[in-house]
């Protein structure tokens, strides 16, 4: 049965960025910010034929101008080298900085790069001239980087062709100016003591925690068990550097001047990229083995994340919380009324799927890691004690089950239907999958499940049944080697 209000609440458009692309969106009063022609390069135009013509997604085609990349090389710098404890933190920082250097920085700075891309594309036309008369320079970097482009893009067109290249060069060229600028004034002012760096710790000791969880999950939860776990291991908040794409927004669009049901979607783009970027900034740190400490907030448990966070004996601790889609629509939209916060609904749905389909999957793809993923209930009020519902420790190969029916429930939400404009159809019921299906993945590389907190003879039947699956899997595929042959399972195999 579904609670009061939840149709108004069901009801919380997407916006296609390709819809928005191609002018066809009922609300081009409100465009994307990476479609904004005061803060980017290109022409909604320019973007959708080199979209067609390529297939590269919208918002990997975007190039900004000099003053919203200095915005981008102060949120990425700021978060990865300097202590902040929190996103008002963070945000109060980076806007103090960025008005600072934006008012200091001689505007010859922002000329020489306007300039630059200017002659870029001078220098890619005559030698696309040269190419064709079959009469260049080998060693030439534009004629490379023309001749590159081609293959990989056969029937770009000459126009397009250009274009996608000067936009690479640019911004090469102008982020490697600016991120020198921004450098050195966030040296200068930790050499003040305005600023304090984050100290990087040994690579074997450095810890990685993640919230993760449906939109409005009510992630919160998590953060806490963090905080709590960052704490027994001596690591303080403020030195973790913190991934969390909504804390990127409110510097990227003032909501005030957006319909709120829109506001987040409308920059969602430009704040993925920034995400993007940070996690790069940090993969380079862990390969000079100068790595901090991460927190991420997010939705996925995702294989990049996972791969950072394991790089040079790293330590992974992860928090799921589960609620049911039906709850966190609602969450969503008087979240929404609150704050201004929306989230679409067919976003939420696929969030909420997707993020609980891959997680046994993302798992078996790192073996021997030290990862521990810890699965908890937020179908309850916030002063109500948390419930944990499975445990999954991957050096370990093992897997705790603490409550069944709870993990039937977090399960279900893999049959989440996101086409259906229907709240009451919400789960295609023909596809429900069981427990040992669920985890296959795990189970057939030799995980071992345990079960707590039920009665030994429920323990025993649902072990059994994970070992009659197992069987199945094997009679099925190709034999198994035998160290990875499941074992017969009990109440505490």
């Amino acid at each position: 049965m579904y609670k009061s209000g939840m149709d108004r609440a069901y009801n919380v458009s997407t916006i296609s960025v390709l819809n928005a692309l191609r002018d066809d969106s009922p609300i081009l009063t409100y465009p994307y910010t990476i479609f904004d022609e005061t803060l980017v390069c290109r022409s909604r135009r320019e973007l959708l034929e080199l979209h067609t013509e390529t297939n590269i997604p919208p918002r990997l085609l975007v190039t900004f101008k000099p003053k919203r990349l200095l915005l981008h090389e102060i949120i990425i710098n700021m978060v990865t080298l300097i202590q902040l404890e929190d996103e008002k933190e963070m945000r109060a920082k980076v806007i103090a900085m960025y008005e600072a250097i934006k008012s200091a920085l001689p505007h010859e700075v922002f000329a020489e790069i306007t300039k630059n891309r200017e002659q870029t594309v001078q220098q890619l036309q005559a030698s696309l001239k040269q190419i064709k008369s079959n009469r260049y320079d080998a060693e030439s970097k534009y004629v490379q980087q023309l001749l590159a482009m081609r293959i990989k893009f056969p029937r770009i067109s000459d126009s397009s062709l250009i274009k996608l290249i000067t936009d690479k060069l640019y911004s090469e060229h102008a982020c490697a100016i600016i991120r020198d600028k921004v450098q050195r004034a966030i040296q200068y002012n930790i050499n003040q003591e305005i600023l304090t760096s984050i100290a990087p710790p040994e690579p074997c000791s450095r810890v990685s925690f993640m919230a993760l969880g449906g939109q409005a999950s009510g992630k919160g939860r998590a953060v806490t068990i963090l905080h709590q776990r960052a704490a027994t291991k001596n690591i303080a908040w403020k030195d973790l550097v913190k991934i969390n794409t909504d804390s990127y927004k409110p510097l990227l669009l003032d909501s005030t001047t957006i319909h709120p049901k829109w506001y987040s979607q409308l920059v969602q783009e430009e704040a993925s990229l920034i995400h993007s970027r940070i996690q790069d900034r940090l993969f380079s740190l862990v390969n000079s083995s100068a790595a901090p400490h991460i927190f991420v907030d997010q939705v996925f448990l995702g294989a990049d994340k996972l791969d950072l966070a394991t790089r040079e004996e790293g330590d992974s601790i992860c928090v799921v919380i589960s609620t049911d889609v039906e709850t966190a629509i609602e969450r969503s939209y008087m979240r929404g009324e609150d704050t201004g916060r929306y989230e679409d609904t067919e976003g939420l749905l696929r969030g909420h799927k997707l993020m609980t389909q891959q997680i046994p999957d993302t798992l078996a793809k790192f073996p021997g890691k030290d990862i521990s993923l810890h699965l908890i209930d937020n179908n309850m009020p916030v002063t109500d004690p948390v419930i944990s519902i499975m445990g999954i420790e991957v050096k370990e190969q093992r897997i705790i089950i603490y409550d069944i029916a709870k993990l039937h429930r977090f399960i279900k939400k893999t049959i989440i239907n996101i086409d259906t404009e229907m709240p009451s159809e919400i789960y295609d019921e023909k596809s429900t999958l069981s427990i040992p299906a669920y985890l296959e993945p795990l189970l057939i590389l030799g995980f071992n499940i345990t079960f707590e907190g039920i009665s030994s003879e429920a323990a025993e039947r649902h072990a059994n049944a994970i070992a009659f699956h197992m069987y199945k899997w094997r009679d099925k595929t190709s034999a198994v080697p035998l160290g990875n042959t499941p074992k017969k399972m009990g109440p505490h195999a």
